[in-house]
């Protein structure tokens, strides 16, 4: 279930816009605040094209419409120019919402950033190809081993887990190349291994997402994984197909938007979205515990 849109998710997305964010990454941001991806894209949509926008009605003692108030929060006053975020919205239950929010709505919106090719980014098709055929184009970069097995996840021979995600991907791939933040959210890249790590501290939980095809962008690897993904003992690559993966045994899989399947393994949470063709495999999340 998706949240009302408040006056502080307006506020929220004229910030992002105003500091030249693409519309990908504020429906991610968004999508952190249970507002669901047809209301975020209309809401940016209405934004960029000056439209004004009202929150959505709220019941309250009064019969008004809408809720402006946001906590004041200290050391984030008028002088620092930011509005202070609130804390995400609470639905009551355990709900996959961010898989169905960042691998729906950003699998949808990557592939337009495909479609316009930011800046001096090739068609994501061509970089694998290239990287493929000319290895030379990867020296330097060490690529990693992720196992998902019996409900674990391991690089190499760690098992990862949320309290040692960051420290574990440090010490074998780098530091993080970028460190990003976006309302709750802190985003680790390792841009050379084509990983990111989402932490969500409040909520207390950790996402790891690979990227089989970069995106770039503040929220998106620049480079592909070029990694080995085993899953119970199958690997699992960019030409690993959508119907493929339903051969895999012990695997819940289900389409939880188009292209995007969300799976379980023995209750372990996973995602897979196609972002150009059910038989290329874009981007894999892990959910850590």
């Amino acid at each position: 279930m998706t949240g009302d849109l408040l006056q502080s998710d307006i506020d929220l997305a004229r910030r992002l816009i105003d500091a030249g964010e693409s519309d990908a990454e504020i429906i991610v941001a968004l999508g952190y605040r249970n507002i669901g991806p047809e209301k975020a894209q209309r809401l940016v949509r209405d934004l960029r094209s000056g439209l004004d926008v009202e929150p959505d009605p709220t019941p309250d003692a009064s019969g008004r419409k809408g809720i402006s108030s946001v906590a004041a929060v200290p050391g984030q006053g008028a002088a620092g120019g930011r509005l202070p975020a609130p804390r995400p919205r609470q639905n009551g239950g355990e709900v996959p919402w961010f898989r169905i929010v960042l691998l729906g709505v950003v699998g949808v919106s990557l592939a337009g950033i495909f479609l316009f090719n930011r800046h001096s980014r090739t068609a994501v098709s061509a970089i694998s190809s290239e990287a493929a055929a000319n290895p030379r184009t990867n020296q330097g970069r060490q690529t990693l081993s992720v196992e998902v097995e019996s409900g674990n996840v391991r690089i190499g021979e760690i098992a990862l887990s949320r309290k040692n995600a960051l420290k574990t991907l440090s010490e074998v791939a780098g530091a993080p190349t970028r460190t990003n933040r976006v309302d709750e959210l802190t985003i680790y890249a390792f841009d050379k291994q084509g990983i990111l790590l989402y932490a969500d501290k409040q909520a207390g939980k950790d996402w790891l997402l690979l990227y089989f095809e970069p995106v770039g962008g503040t929220n998106g690897a620049q480079n592909p994984f070029l990694g080995t993904l085993m899953i119970r003992s199958n690997p699992v690559t960019t030409t690993t197909a959508s119907k493929s993966l339903a051969a895999i045994p012990q695997l819940e899989l289900s389409e939880t938007a188009t292209n995007v399947f969300s799976a379980k393994c023995d209750g372990l949470g996973l995602s897979f979205a196609y972002l150009k063709t059910p038989d290329r495999l874009s981007l894999v999340q892990i959910d850590l515990e």
